[in-house]
């Protein structure tokens, strides 16, 4: 017997023919409209998901672009350095640290205080470009937490209980002014076993006399002594006291593997913040702004968790290049280069399709493609 489904009316046959029914479906029928139905339901799913995810790292990329040029504004208006500090994810795989948060930060008040002595190099020609700091915080103010300079938090090393390696103070690049005149510091000048020695650059130019009897270090002959109030030093930016910080959108980092950064210590282990700084003229500042461009890359988090490289076949979400030039303070997105093979075109018009690689990732951002 064959199961029928009515609409609530019938049509009379033919006399002397059974009545027919109008309008109706048989069950098999309405499964294959149910199961075509689901089907469209999944696809556009699907579709709606893949248009979140985008839309997600589109709108973070615009929320760091806004960031940094609000640093830079900031800077301006207010005739001061100021700039913003990437925050590194403690959870993020010790290979690919990535950034989740930031915050805006400004310049801290410099540092004055117990005495400073000049010492010439015995590698560098003599020239006295070698500084030590004649007090108790001198270690502390050079490598905060990390005394043994392992780039991990050992027992012992946590002062303030907050489970983090915490940096010293005096950061690469910091500047520091003897007499009359700024030097710029290079933290990473280590030149002695115990490695409390700073480098300044240029060599020291004007010299203070003293008739102070100082007990010279071997082979580093005093060349001149700064006391407390006589010297500035420059330090780590500090959080603005009103600042609060901004968070990407759910699923997105900061993927600073695969970023083009000012140099390797941006990877380095065991520190939980990065800055970038911008002067008062709008143009970045310190140790960063030798890099001429940086490219941040933000990326989705299953990417970076499963480890897939940005330009291979599976990548669930899309990528965003958020670009600062560090010498005008000017910031840009752009999509992330798929490759000439990708495309199928020539761009470069070398007269060969290039094979897609880490080469090409910010091949946009360097011609000027800026993403919608």
């Amino acid at each position: 017997m064959t199961i029928l489904c009515t609409t609530g009316h019938q049509r009379t046959s033919r006399p002397g023919s059974p009545p027919t029914v109008a309008g109706g479906f048989t069950l098999i029928e309405m499964l294959v409209v149910i199961v075509i139905m689901l089907v469209l339901m999944s696809v556009t799913v699907a579709v709606i998901n893949i248009s979140l995810d985008g839309e997600r790292v589109r709108s973070g990329s615009r929320q760091m672009q806004s960031l940094l040029m609000g640093a830079r504004d900031r800077a301006i208006h207010h005739r001061l350095p100021r700039g913003v500090r990437f925050e590194i994810d403690p959870s993020s795989p010790p290979a690919r640290p990535v950034v989740r948060s930031m915050v805006y930060i400004g310049a801290s008040r410099n540092w004055s205080q117990g005495s400073i002595t000049v010492h010439r190099n015995p590698v560098n020609n003599g020239l006295p470009d070698l500084i030590r700091g004649e007090f108790t915080e001198w270690f502390v103010l050079r490598y905060g937490e990390d005394l043994d300079q392992d780039g991990t938090l050992d027992s012992g090393e946590d002062r303030n209980g907050n489970s983090l390696l915490d940096l010293g103070p005096l950061v690469d690049g910091a500047r520091i002014k003897l007499g009359s005149r700024w030097y710029t510091i290079t933290t990473t000048a280590l030149l002695s076993v115990n490695n409390q020695w700073l480098r300044i650059s240029p060599p020291l130019v004007d010299p203070l006399p003293t008739d102070e009897p100082y007990q010279a270090v071997p082979n580093r002959p005093i060349a001149a002594r700064f006391a407390d109030g006589d010297y500035e030093m420059t330090l780590m930016p500090r959080v603005l006291p009103s600042a609060q910080p901004l968070e990407l959108p759910p699923g997105v980092v900061l993927d600073l593997y695969y970023c083009r950064l000012p140099n390797t210590m941006w990877l380095q282990k065991g520190y939980r913040y990065r800055d970038i700084m911008f002067s008062p003229r709008g143009s970045v500042i310190g140790s960063t702004a030798a890099a001429g461009v940086i490219h941040l890359l933000l990326n989705d988090q299953v990417d970076v968790i499963s480890g897939r490289a940005p330009w291979v076949v599976g990548n669930e979400g899309d990528k965003r290049v958020v670009s600062l030039f560090t010498r005008t303070g000017n910031v840009s997105t752009s999509e992330l280069f798929p490759g000439e093979v990708a495309l199928g075109v020539d761009i470069d018009r070398n007269g060969t399709i290039d094979a897609a690689g880490p080469r090409n990732l910010y091949y946009y951002a360097e011609v000027g493609e800026v993403s919608e």
